[in-house]
């Protein structure tokens, strides 16, 4: 099932909430999109929230750290939060730029960070 939160699509699959992360995101979209994603998860039964950076091609510090805040806000809230789909150049970024953090919860695809949320 999808759900547009205010033009931000984002999918429920196996009690999973999947929020795609759009290209060319500005940080004011950033934060907005980061409101909306955390009143539309709070109160839900979800297993968790997938985050999916699969149509970024390339990241900068500013983005990566309103992707980190969305992350960490979902699991201030009580639910469990990966993230999915970082292509090589973004991951290249991040090393070369030293932004990856020892807590992320990266899985490579969709059924990997499902078969890590659902008991």
């Amino acid at each position: 099932m999808s759900y547009d939160i205010d033009g931000i699509i984002s999918y429920e699959t196996d009690g999973c909430l999947i929020v795609p992360i759009k290209d060319n995101l500005s940080i004011k979209e950033a934060l907005r999109n980061q409101n909306l994603i955390l009143n539309k998860v709070w109160g839900n039964s979800y297993f968790g929230v997938i985050v999916d950076l699969s149509e970024l091609r390339i990241i900068d510090s500013k983005l990566w750290v309103k992707v980190l805040d969305l992350f960490k806000s979902i699991k201030l809230m009580g639910y469990r939060a990966i993230i999915i789909g970082l292509r090589a150049g973004v991951v290249a970024s991040l090393v070369d730029l030293e932004l990856l953090e020892d807590n992320l919860d990266i899985a490579s695809n969709l059924q990997q960070a499902k078969i890590r949320l659902i008991p």
